[in-house]
């Protein structure tokens, strides 16, 4: 048998993942997989970060930077990490809290949280306070006493006002029938904890308009009304309540958002912890998972589609469908351009405009994520030049749109389907094993952390707590520009690395050869060559699996593969 012999550049990885395709019809610039790397915006394979220097701490949960400050939970604890060296340093806000995940949202130096059953705001100063100044109780009393009131019907109603100037909502109205000219006297309920005053309000006689007439400290007992109100009036003050919590919250135009289920309740305009109970609230056809506003409207995601309420004010808003498909919840985040926003959806990272519009990089490039069972959480992470996002899911399994080929290279290596990672430039994906952390974010040192059921770990570093990060790049079933009977004979891997690569040749009846690189350089890029493989020609094939990977956990990084081919001139049958 006679062969010749040609050189084939096996070109950059643009596409990352594609694994829904057939594994010897990847289009230029797709693998059949490619673990515990992360691509850069040229289509290098570089082996992930990994991760130590862990703060031990129980149940800890929902960290974020937001607004200038670094939140996290730990056994029912929310608290505002204050330092991170020598050592973590957290003030606590809330204690006795349930270990459900917990939704943020900041505005004028505040971050407002919620957790669906619990919420409260982190002031400036890092104490915990309500979302709103707790309604006062019913009004006790109003009698008659002497005075220059007119004779007439009154109405009258309560507040509790801060020095700040907040203000709860108002008392059920109390209407009075002054028999004869005279003044009222309003008994008043015991005052709520941590309340300033009492805002006294009321009408003029036979009046329908309620207004402000004066206010008293919190200890009062009782307030005379003994002249017409001169103040702003009442309005809808006593159609308010309390803005229920939520499992996901968002500022959008002067209203803050609560989700609960499958209700969206929407703030009065600048008067954040209250709502009109009838005209701002929405149910919607499925629970809602994730709210993501921008400049132009509002994304809001449900289990089953995301919708987009256009305008400046969602309570004036046109709603319409934008995806089919729901959001996962706990995964929306803010693009780095600080206009678009995104979050993880049965079809991949979605990216939303402020027009409304929407891209779905991932669905483009042919990778389809794991489905996920309950919520995940998203990174988004600029390092070593690439801006990154990582999505890891607290349980999710690939479904039947992945390719054969995919799962089987996915369970030779590591069958992990907890978490992937996609350049936001180029869009390719890789996928992460072991990285099971239920939040992340940068801190106050400039450097990553993320939390797992170990504790808070520094997201740096070349293997995982002392664990080997096993690096693969799966080419496919590579026809190398034929389809004729040929055999690789030399492979030349270009890049750095730590340690003696290896590349893996699978065969169609399921063998493999390994071939380990001569040499390695770890400063500086190298075309390293892996040989031995003439014996493959006898093997009568037309595509190889060709995959590399690291040795025992060494570090890589990988911007070419260039193969020596020899052609056989043997017909395929």
């Amino acid at each position: 048998m006679r062969s010749k012999q040609r050189m084939v550049t096996v070109k950059p990885w643009l596409v990352g993942i594609n694994n829904t395709e057939i594994n010897h019809k990847l289009p230029d610039g797709a693998v059949c997989d490619a673990l515990n790397v992360d691509f850069d915006n040229v289509g290098r394979a570089i082996t992930r970060t990994g991760y130590g220097q862990t703060v031990a701490m129980d149940n800890g949960h929902s960290l974020v930077t937001i607004g200038g400050k670094s939140l996290i939970c730990r056994s029912g604890t929310l608290g505002v990490i204050t330092a991170i060296s020598p050592s973590l340093a957290i003030t606590d806000l809330r204690t006795g809290l349930p270990n459900d995940q917990i939704s943020y949202a900041a505005l004028g130096g505040e971050v407002w949280w919620s957790n669906g059953s619990d919420s409260g705001r982190c002031n400036a100063n890092n104490t915990d306070s309500a979302w709103c100044v707790p309604t006062p109780a019913d009004i006790v009393a109003v009698f008659a006493g002497a005075g220059a009131l007119p004779a007439g019907k009154y109405r009258v109603a309560i507040s509790h006002v801060m020095t700040s100037g907040e203000e709860s909502a108002a008392s059920p109205v109390v209407s009075f029938d002054l028999p004869a000219a005279g003044s009222l006297t309003v008994t008043l309920p015991a005052a709520k904890s941590g309340t300033d005053f009492f805002r006294i309000y009321c009408t003029i006689a036979d009046g329908e308009i309620i207004s402000h007439y004066s206010d008293v400290v919190a200890a009062a007992a009782s307030a005379s009304i003994t002249a017409a109100p001169q103040g702003i009036t009442l309005r809808e003050r006593n159609n308010l309540a309390p803005l229920p919590a939520g499992s996901n919250i968002a500022f959008h135009n002067g209203r803050l958002l609560s989700a609960s289920g499958r209700y969206l309740s929407v703030s009065e305009v600048w008067n954040f912890g209250l709502y009109d109970p009838l005209a701002n609230s929405f149910l919607l056809q499925d629970d809602i998972t994730m709210l993501a506003p921008c400049e132009g409207g509002v994304f809001v995601g449900t289990t089953a589609a995301v919708y987009w309420y256009g305008g400046n004010d969602i309570m004036e808003s046109v709603v319409s469908e934008v995806l089919p498909r729901g959001a996962v919840k706990g995964t929306a985040f803010m693009h780095p351009d600080n206009k678009r926003v995104g979050w993880m959806s049965e079809d991949g990272f979605v990216i939303g405009a402020p027009d409304g519009s929407v891209s779905l990089h991932q669905r483009e490039r042919g990778f389809v994520p794991p489905i996920a069972d309950s919520y995940a959480s998203t990174l988004v992470r600029t390092y070593r030049g690439v801006t990154q996002l990582v999505c890891s899911y607290v349980s999710a399994s690939y479904d039947s749109r992945v390719s054969e080929s995919f799962e089987r290279s996915r369970f030779r290596y590591d069958d992990d389907d907890s978490t992937v990672a996609m350049n936001l430039a180029t869009g390719a994906t890789s996928r992460y094993s072991n990285w099971h952390f239920n939040s992340c974010a940068q801190l106050m040192d400039g450097e990553y952390y993320g939390v797992d059921d170990v504790g808070m770990s520094l997201l740096t570093g070349h293997d995982d707590r002392l664990t080997e990060i096993n690096a693969v790049i799966d080419l496919g079933d590579v026809d190398f520009e034929t389809i004729g009977i040929k055999s690789p004979q030399y492979v030349y891997v270009g890049g750095k690395s730590s340690d003696k690569n290896i590349v893996t040749i699978f065969l169609a009846n399921g063998d493999s050869y390994d071939y380990q690189a001569r040499t390695f350089n770890e400063d500086r890029p190298e075309l390293i060559r892996h040989d031995g493989m003439k014996g493959l020609m006898n093997l009568r094939q037309q595509w190889f699996d060709t995959v590399i990977r690291n040795n025992c956990g060494s570090w890589f990084e990988i911007s070419s593969v260039q193969v020596l081919i020899g052609d056989s001139d043997r017909r395929i049958g």
